[in-house]
């Protein structure tokens, strides 16, 4: 594991008990799961996914609280056209139509402050996050071809400047990056111990930079997670 995930691990894992015990309440853990949709130029590279959360908020002030938190989400591959080339004595520098799939998955970590407000006489409490988060970005390639090829896609972690043998070009990349994340929610007393919530965030990661045919490009990612689950 990268080690700036390890860190943020650690620090989610050990700081939430101890800011607890000083508060002296007891941290509200939420577990949710739902839809996960690509933004902006990520989609033309990823399909919609699946996603599931973890997360507890340690109480500042009646209405702050910070918190701390999981997120997975697995993407539906996508698939671009490459081409491949068939060096040979009879026909050098000839080239066939291949296609090329990419299947995206995330981990990410945040960080976040949060600001809640009860309403409907204290029966649901709206509130709204926003903080720094790490992202852990691997990315499955396959397809099928021969010979050599190249293709570029900055989302898929993948930019070839020259023609590689295809099995090289096929395989996982992974990347760890930071990025940050904002979003809003809303929590309802549906009668038991715990309360159902509803959330949409937005997550921005900051990818390192490939040279294209078009000049430099960055692997920047755009994804937004809509969940619902239990707040205990």
């Amino acid at each position: 594991m990268n080690r700036a995930v390890a860190l943020l691990c650690g620090v989610m894992a050990a700081g939430a008990p101890a800011a607890a015990a000083a508060q002296g309440s007891p941290v509200p853990v939420a577990l949710g799961g739902g839809l996960s949709a690509p933004l902006a130029g990520t989609r033309a590279a990823m399909g919609d996914g699946w996603t599931v959360s973890v997360g507890a908020t340690i109480p500042v002030t009646d209405s702050l609280g910070v918190n701390v938190g999981y997120l997975y989400s697995r993407f539906a591959s996508e698939e671009i056209g490459a081409q491949f080339f068939l060096p040979s004595q009879s026909a050098p520098g000839a080239t066939l139509p291949a296609t090329v799939s990419g299947k995206a998955q995330a981990h990410v970590g945040s960080i976040d402050l949060v600001y809640e407000r009860p309403v409907r006489a204290g029966r649901s409490v709206i509130y709204v996050l926003a903080g720094p988060s790490v992202f852990h970005r691997r990315v499955t390639l396959t397809g099928n071809g021969q010979g050599e090829t190249k293709f570029c896609e900055p989302q898929w972690l993948q930019c070839a400047a020259e023609a590689v043998p295809f099995d090289q070009a096929m395989g996982v990349r992974n990347a760890t990056d930071l990025g940050f994340n904002a979003g809003a929610g809303v929590t309802f007393d549906v009668g038991l111990k715990a309360r159902l919530f509803v959330e949409a965030r937005f997550f921005w990661v900051r990818g390192r930079e490939f040279q294209t045919a078009s000049g430099p490009e960055r692997a920047s990612a755009q994804f937004l997670p809509i969940t619902a689950g239990l707040r205990f």
